[in-house]
């Protein structure tokens, strides 16, 4: 069950996320920094002896019986795009070929019309970007 708890390390923590600490059991994140200078700034000094690659956990003393915890990553967090294709070919009866298009697309965007849905198993490509401050591709 704590391993569980803990497995939240290995991606993105948020506000909320809860954690288990060797020093407090259940602990909640009450905020989460973006750099350990901001969380030590803040005043989350407690060391709650969790082990990580990825994220910094400490404690804030807020009396003798309550605390608060936060985190920080150790490395920098990018936002990674990804991006599907899939493909299917379908037969339409048509005029011609721009006519024939123009009714598989009304088709497609039909709510009502489930046989022009491509599946997982149309899948042709997957390409993952990173996205650079300002909403840039890498």
């Amino acid at each position: 069950m704590f391993q569980k708890l803990n497995d939240k390390l290995e991606g993105i923590l948020e506000k909320g996320d809860h954690l288990y600490s060797p020093r407090f059991c259940d602990i909640a994140m009450e905020e989460v920094y973006s750099s350990t200078e901001e969380l030590s700034r803040a005043g989350y000094n407690e060391c709650t002896y969790i082990k990580s690659d990825n994220w910094d956990v400490r404690g804030k003393s807020l009396d003798q019986y309550h605390m608060l915890f936060a985190a920080a990553p150790k490395k920098p967090i990018f936002e990674v795009e990804i991006t599907e294709t899939s493909q299917k070919t379908f037969k339409v009866l048509a005029k011609n070929a721009a006519e024939a298009e123009y009714i598989a697309e009304q088709r497609y965007y039909d709510p009502h019309n489930y046989d022009y849905v491509l599946k997982p198993d149309d899948l042709v490509a997957t390409e993952f970007h990173t996205v650079a401050e300002g909403g840039e591709r890498s």
